[in-house]
């Protein structure tokens, strides 16, 4: 899961570009959570609770700690986070270089250019990161996410069906149990649906949504379950309002 932090002191500015990137990251199909916060201090005190954040949006001029200083005490103790500077003037650039910014977006914030931004990001950074590891015959397996299209069980059986891309072949399978699969998944940064106690699907592969099930990109459709219908109605909602 990408952990996204959005500092920016006016509330409704904040509100916009939490939106914003909301919007984005769902339309890459990404698994994130995102934290908004209007000051740097805030920010500092949920990364001591629950950990470091993967990227960072930040303004540069804020009421008491400002984004530059805000940085500045990530990089205390976190080197791999990756930064942007939001700001109306672009006079901070030598203390950007200095805590290795990525990239600075002028005011108003224009969805393109974070769309364009984040999107290199995700392809730079993460899509070639994660892998889905399992053992069948004494033979270690390690499949990309990005290539499966879904998973699904019968009885100890797990069939992983994948799109054959850079794969050896497009269907595997092992013995297994999916709660141990949903589980890995959901720290993934890929977002991935259990539609049902025997399947879960990796969303961008999913077409067509209806009251009772879901249709991946090669026809292949999974009732959904009485348990599960909340949560996928709940994203798919996300998905259409993101449109």
């Amino acid at each position: 899961m990408i952990r996204i932090a959005i500092c920016e002191d006016v509330v409704s500015e904040l509100e916009t570009i939490r939106q914003m990137v909301e919007k984005i990251m769902a339309d890459l199909v990404k698994n994130v959570e995102i934290f908004a916060f209007q000051s740097g201090e805030d920010l500092l005190c949920e990364i001591e609770a629950t950990g470091n954040m993967d990227i960072l949006i930040l303004d540069v001029a804020m009421n008491g700690m400002n984004g530059i200083e805000t940085a500045r005490a990530v990089r205390k103790f976190d080197n791999e986070a990756i930064i942007m500077f939001i700001s109306n003037h672009d006079q901070y650039c030598k203390e950007m270089i200095e805590v290795w910014c990525v990239a600075f977006l002028n005011k108003p914030v224009d969805e393109t250019k974070v769309r364009d931004k984040l999107k290199y990001i995700i392809n730079v950074r993460y899509d070639h990161r994660e892998n889905f590891s399992f053992k069948f015959n004494r033979v270690s397996y390690k499949i990309p996410l990005s290539e499966i299209r879904y998973f699904q069980s019968d009885r100890r059986i797990i069939h992983i069906n994948t799109t054959g891309k850079g794969s050896l072949c497009k269907d595997y399978f092992y013995y297994g149990k999916m709660g141990e699969v949903e589980a890995a998944l959901k720290e993934a940064d890929i977002k991935f649906l259990r539609v049902r106690k025997s399947a879960i699907v990796n969303t961008q592969f999913i077409e067509t949504y209806t009251a009772i099930k879901v249709i991946t990109d090669i026809n292949k459709g999974f009732p959904i379950s009485r348990k599960y219908k909340k949560e996928v109605r709940k994203y798919h909602l996300a998905q259409m309002e993101n449109e």
